[in-house]
């Protein structure tokens, strides 16, 4: 189950514990509309969709159609961020600060892969856009994506961790 979910029975059971109210649905309608598909079952092929898992084989694996299935996953991911809200820091020192970390943390790891002499990765953090009072520039936030963002970066080196964390989206 750990495997699987990514997380023990236990704590499943409490996401959907928790989830339960926001994926319930009228069970006469869903039958005549052709099955039932409970809050557990829901959960359980999202995450297994999120953790990696094919959409083609979980559909088949849990008798739903492709379009069930992508409706019945938006649906959940948007039960889990409105029961689970997550607010994070955005400033450019807190964002600074959490490069550092996960470079500290993954630097243990390094150690893994022979012959590599470090690694680079980032994300785009879609933000609203920064008044010109805020920065010189606002177009300069706009990336190639088609929205605002901040671009933060981290790259580990097998000796020293080095890290950067460059604003704006280019």
């Amino acid at each position: 189950f750990s495997r699987m979910f990514r997380m023990d029975h236990g704590t499943f059971q409490h996401f959907v514990h928790c989830l339960s109210p926001r994926l319930q649905r009228d069970v006469l309608q869903s039958e005549r509309a052709g099955g039932y598909i409970s809050p557990s079952l829901q959960l359980g092929f999202t995450l297994r969709w999120l953790s990696g898992g094919s959409y083609l084989d979980l559909m088949h694996q849990y008798g739903v159609s492709r379009s069930a299935f992508y409706k019945l996953c938006a649906e959940c991911c948007d039960a889990i961020v409105a029961e689970f809200p997550i607010e994070f820091d955005m400033t450019p020192a807190a964002l600074r600060y959490r490069a550092l970390e996960f470079g500290q943390r993954q630097h243990t790891y390094m150690r893994v892969f022979k012959k590599v002499v470090g690694c680079i990765d980032g994300i785009l953090i879609k933000i609203k856009c920064p008044g010109a009072d805020e920065v010189g520039q606002p177009r300069q936030y706009f990336c190639r994506k088609g929205f605002f963002s901040l671009n933060v970066q981290v790259k580990l080196k097998s000796v020293a961790i080095e890290r950067a964390a460059e604003i704006g989206g280019h």
